[in-house]
């Protein structure tokens, strides 16, 4: 017994008997017969208390079996290596516990709250020691906080009758004795015992792979179908030509009939039909360069998440910190702008293409505008919801995997407002399924809004203008209101490294503090629309000159020289002439912009900003960041982007960019399959986490790949042939 008390006091007591061991200072009593003594009045106490339970006597039981305990005490957590470098992580061997067929692992978790009473010396030196390398909270007059302590955990391998709760009342009652003994005041927040569960298919589960399983079947038989049809077709034309007399003019009209709707249906799934469609890169019509900045937004998500995703399982997060900190890696800490980017893009195509309708048509079919919308989102965002929900706990194992247990669980309890498009406001972070689905209902909830603000701009160009800025100014003042509210920092990933804020329910995720890239994709579609209508007034004018000319021509003035024609403007631009000094300013100026947005924040990160400063750049930052873009894509468009212009829209992004709505929903689950399936945590250096981001951001495209194939383009197929497009 007295071993098994042992290892629940090893999380607790290291800090004690290593603070008396630093610099070689005088302890105030014998470690070693103290501790013992300690044991043993814990042991008297526990077998008291808890005799009876089921779990300490089986752990009796085992401690008869020497060899038994040690194959528990092998696979449990010791004290690890590097605690002043901010290693409280010591997870055990969780391969070893789970080969064992009568035990299983838990992790204990937790965070010192607080140390209450007045320690000695050698802790205060301790503390000074830990605070240079991992930022330790100051000293206070009740006690020493040590809030900004990574969270340390242990790994436990325990008899299967150990509950978490039976865990956890023993880890209290031994906290009661320690505090006791050393006259301490010991606390902890966010403490929990947390035992891994062994998964089976539930009827849910099943569900979900037969409907994987029959879309891939769909899928190769559509395939089969549209790859025989033809020779079908024509072994059926080929017998009716013998059989009838038709008139060459008949048959010439069978060959030339459309395919039947019931056809259509038949081939939505066949890859025959969809692969050439996504490998094809004629961008007639386009602007390619949204293609580039589409595929390479995505990218940039994956590395930032990669990064987040990491954060937890890093036993060396003082290395980690000091990277943080350095000016080249603020391109990955600021990677939230691709977020903003993404709005954007939104922004612009959406009123881009809606305003077109409407000068075109003189009307919109409404009903029509939000049923597509929803249809082309949903289906495959269930898929992966359904994958997250029931089958994303199959491949993940170890003690890294245990936050895919409450996922799971948030899933069954509220994926209905993911479906509804609200799960930012409801129920919010900390129980939101597929976390990254924030974006999507935020975009969502300004396409609904949109009508409003381009109707407006269509019947009243000057009111729809004030409108937008009206839009802008709201926006900027909330931003300012809730950041200097909740003192909130104008940096993102401090917000995000401060575990008490609640920075993405009160600003990250909310459509009124995000909008203002969304509106700066209008007003350049305002622009746009504007210059394209210059365009064809130029045209028209064009073609009236150039009949004039013919009309001269045929009449007695045609013996005069005639007039040079007017050449039309081009229609793959907008035909805008800018001198070169004038385009490479533009786009000179749009790069400097979002360099100085994304490096600026390393005087943040090292020396700190005011109020004032942290209020102006989280009320401004994400606006400026659309502008700069905006001019980057207006210069690429007017066919001024040179060499810019060119990558952007490369036929690689053009392939690529079909897969981003897929890559955004199933790179998640490709971060849950890497992260969580250690079995230890993870020593940092760069190297690692760039072949991390590189891995995931190439396994995310090619899931995507599948994911599109299977769901996507065949929802958008069924979609046409149901509304007879």
């Amino acid at each position: 017994m007295m071993k098994f008390t042992s290892l629940l006091l090893i999380s607790i007591l290291f800090f004690f008997s290593l603070s008396y061991a630093v610099q070689g200072s005088q302890p105030k009593f014998s470690i070693p017969s103290d501790l013992v003594n300690l044991f043993d009045r814990v042991v008297e106490s526990v077998t008291k208390k808890y005799g009876g339970s089921q779990c300490v006597m089986e752990y009796i039981a085992a401690l008869k079996d020497s060899t038994h305990f040690l194959e528990l005490f092998d696979a449990s957590g010791k004290i690890p290596d590097g605690i002043l470098q901010g290693d409280f992580m010591s997870w055990g061997s969780f391969d070893a516990c789970k080969a064992l067929p009568t035990d299983h692992y838990c992790l204990f978790s937790a965070k010192i709250a607080s140390i209450n009473k007045t320690p000695s010396n050698s802790t205060k030196i301790f503390k000074k020691r830990l605070s240079t390398s991992i930022k330790t909270a100051s000293n206070t007059t009740s006690g020493i906080s040590l809030s900004e302590l990574p969270a340390f955990s242990w790994g436990l391998c325990v008899p299967n009758s150990c509950s978490e709760s039976d865990l956890q009342a023993v880890a209290e009652f031994i906290k009661t004795v320690v505090n006791e003994t050393f006259h301490y005041e010991l606390s902890f927040s966010q403490e929990q015992f947390t035992c891994i569960p062994k998964y089976t298919l539930d009827a849910g589960s099943i569900v979900v792979i037969f409907v994987f399983s029959l879309l891939g079947a769909l899928v190769i038989l559509s395939t089969i179908f549209d790859l025989y049809y033809p020779h079908l077709l024509a072994r059926k034309k080929a017998l009716e030509e013998e059989k009838s007399l038709l008139k060459e003019e008949a048959q010439t009209e069978k060959k030339e009939e459309k395919p039947s709707r019931v056809l259509n249906l038949l081939r939505s799934f066949s890859l025959i039909h969809n692969l050439p469609r996504l490998l094809n890169t004629n961008t007639k019509g386009q602007i390619t360069c949204l293609n580039g900045v589409r595929v390479l937004s995505i990218c940039w998500v994956m590395i930032g998440h990669t990064y987040d995703w990491s954060l937890p399982l890093i036993k060396n997060p003082a290395t980690q910190l000091a990277l943080a900190k350095k000016m080249s890696f603020q391109f990955v800490t600021n990677a939230w702008f691709s977020v903003d980017s993404f709005l954007f893009l939104s922004g612009f195509l959406l009123a881009y293409l809606t305003i077109r309708e409407l000068n075109r048509k003189g009307r919109m079919p409404w009903l029509l505008f939000y049923f597509h919308r929803f249809w082309r989102l949903t289906p495959v965002y269930l898929f992966v919801i359904l994958l997250f929900w029931k089958l994303n706990v199959f491949w993940v194992d170890g003690p890294s995997s245990l936050p895919m247990t409450p996922e799971a669980d948030v899933c069954a309890t509220y994926w209905w407002t993911n479906m509804l498009y609200i799960n930012n406001f409801y129920p919010g972070r900390d129980n939101m399924c597929v976390g990254a689905s924030w974006y999507l209902a935020i975009d969502m909830q300004y396409f609904a809004l949109s009508p409003i603000l381009l109707l407006t701009y269509y019947k009243s160009r000057i009111t729809g203008w004030i409108l937008t800025f009206l839009l802008l100014l709201g926006s900027w003042i909330a931003t300012a209101i809730i950041t200097y509210k909740y003192n909130f920092k104008g940096d993102t990933i401090e917000n995000f490294l401060d575990p008490n804020s609640n920075y993405m329910d009160a600003y990250y995720n909310k459509p009124y503090t995000r909008v203002s890239p969304y509106l700066v994709g209008f007003i350049t579609a305002y622009i746009y629309l504007a210059l394209q209508e210059r365009r064809d007034k130029e045209a028209a004018a064009a073609a009236s000159a150039n009949q004039l000319i013919v009309n001269d021509e045929d009449s007695n003035l045609a013996r005069l020289p005639a007039p040079t024609p007017v050449p039309a403007p081009r229609k793959d631009d907008l035909n805008i002439h800018l001198e070169p000094h004038v385009a490479n300013g533009i786009m000179g100026s749009s790069i400097l912009v979002m360099i100085l947005l994304l490096y600026c924040t390393y005087t943040s990160t090292n020396y700190g900003w005011n109020t004032v400063t942290d209020i102006i750049y989280a009320t401004f930052s994400r606006f400026i960041w659309g502008i700069g873009l905006a001019m980057m894509v207006f210069v690429c468009a007017t066919g001024n982007g040179g060499w810019v212009n060119r990558i952007l829209s490369h036929h690689v992004f053009t392939i690529l960019s079909k897969l981003t709505y897929s890559t955004y929903l199933v790179h998640s689950l490709v971060l849950n399959a890497l992260f969580y399936n250690f079995n230890e945590p993870i020593y940092y250096h760069d190297f690692l986490w760039m072949t991390y981001s590189a891995g995931t951001i190439s396994i995310s495209f090619a899931c995507a790949l599948v994911l599109v194939l299977l769901v996507e383009m065949p929802v958008i197929n069924l979609e046409k042939v149901l509304l007879g497009h």
